[in-house]
């Protein structure tokens, strides 16, 4: 009803406080949007489809808020209690202080992995065996991919079925998303 009426929807929401290297896997269905101040990477897969069903009262430089898509948005969620607590979206906490190769989700559609390195540490990434590119989401500082240089929040598709070295640059540890 308050979706319908045109309520501040900040009142439904569930809040949850975020730092570096948290993750949340948020399930198709399922209203989400980034605090003041965060900064995130959403992977998804590939639809095209975004419904926006509230925008904190913003406007442009005109005066004029966004577009929302109630109706359509009110055909896909998913309103259900249970589906909208915290535990059901994986949430996982400090995977920055963690080393090595940590996977966040296995789903039908994409795999994505975090990959903290300490300085000068190297990995072989094997992309599966699937129809689309593999890609690297540099989160910092800087990676070395064969002869390239990859900087912070810089990404990079790997198009080739082959392995392929990463290498943190020497002096900095660093972590990366990988999405196979």
């Amino acid at each position: 009803e308050a979706l319908k009426t045109g309520c501040e929807m900040d009142k439904f929401l569930n809040f949850y406080p975020v730092s570096a290297g948290d993750f949340f896997f948020v399930a198709a269905g399922t209203i989400h949007a980034i605090g003041k101040g965060g900064f995130l990477a959403e992977v998804q897969q590939n639809s095209g489809v975004t419904y926006r069903v509230w925008d904190w009262n913003r406007l442009d430089d005109q005066g004029n808020s966004r577009e929302l898509h109630i109706q359509k948005a009110m055909d896909v969620i998913n309103f259900e209690s249970a589906f909208n607590k915290k535990e059901n979206f994986d949430f996982k906490q400090n995977l920055f202080r963690q080393q090595g190769k940590i996977e966040l989700v296995d789903h039908p559609d994409f795999h994505l992995d975090i990959v903290v390195l300490k300085a000068g540490e190297e990995v072989t990434l094997t992309p599966r065996q699937n129809a689309r590119p593999s890609a690297i989401l540099s989160l910092g500082p800087q990676f070395r991919l064969a002869e390239q240089t990859l900087n912070s929040y810089s990404a990079a598709l790997l198009l080739s079925g082959e392995a392929l070295k990463v290498a943190a640059i020497e002096s900095n540890p660093g972590a990366f998303l990988y999405v196979s």
